[in-house]
């Protein structure tokens, strides 16, 4: 070898070495299935730009339709469970794709150890605007009487400890996640302190295992709507990443779009 090869080839070795392997399972790479669970205080069909765009891609999608409001997360969470055991509970690859509450729900789901077979046949997972370590904007409004009218689960989603989503393990799977930058108003942006999408904070939605992470220049409830979180969700059920190649409106807005920073 010439001498000033090795150098390179040590550096090279290194850089293999010291990666992580994660290898895609069977069922990453051949599922068509897709379950779609949507959000707090909604319904399978407000999640209808979602499920047409993976419907147009060639996934069969399952759209769960559960009640959360005046409901505790428990019944939320037997809601889903049994939606999804009823409809995948067949060895058949299956992806995962949860907007907001949704994403919670995903992981409470395989974190029941009574869910462990369907983990077998998990594809991948996407979260949409997930708060994965809670929202303060909970915090702020949940001793509010109004607030409390909306019923418990809007209650566990703060960012407390025993709050709902900071009480579920950190996931045995590895999700995709989308985060969007455009807050509603002065009053949220206040509250929450630092980027965010109205309701959750970018930060929020990360996971310390996350496969990967983009934020898209949206508020949350368009999220749902968004021809590029579409594209984006795709895109990374397809590939196990999203398209960063692409340029995205994001961070404080869409004039100054610089994701690394998020």
């Amino acid at each position: 070898m010439k001498s000033w090869l090795a150098p390179i080839v040590i550096g090279i070795s290194l850089l293999v070495s010291a990666a992580p392997v994660w290898a895609d399972s069977a069922a990453s790479l051949n599922a068509k299935r897709v379950v779609l669970v949507h959000g707090w205080a909604r319904n399978s069909l407000s999640m209808w730009r979602l499920a047409s765009s993976m419907e147009e891609a060639g996934y069969e999608v399952v759209s769960l339709n559960y009640r959360s409001l005046n409901r505790d997360i428990d019944d939320v969470q037997r809601q889903v469970q049994e939606q999804i055991i009823d409809c995948c509970n067949d060895g058949v690859a299956t992806h995962y794709v949860g907007y907001s509450l949704g994403g919670l729900l995903i992981r409470g789901f395989f974190a029941d150890a009574d869910n462990q077979s369907l983990a077998e046949s998990r594809g991948r997972v996407v979260m949409i605007g997930t708060p994965n370590n809670g929202t303060q904007v909970v915090d702020r409004f949940a001793d509010q009487a109004w607030f409390k009218l909306f019923g418990d689960t809007s209650q566990v989603l703060g960012t407390h400890a025993n709050s709902f989503p900071l009480a579920l393990p950190v996931p045995d799977f590895r999700a995709g996640i989308i985060a969007g930058t455009e807050s509603y108003a002065a009053l949220t942006d206040e509250i929450i302190g630092e980027a965010n999408d109205g309701m959750v904070p970018v930060q929020s939605t990360k996971l310390p295992n996350m496969a990967d992470f983009i934020s898209v220049y949206a508020n949350h409830s368009m999220l749902r709507y968004s021809s590029t979180v579409a594209q984006q969700n795709i895109h990374f059920l397809r590939h196990g990443r999203f398209d960063h190649g692409t340029v995205l409106a994001s961070c404080s807005g869409p004039a100054q779009c610089n994701p690394s920073r998020m």
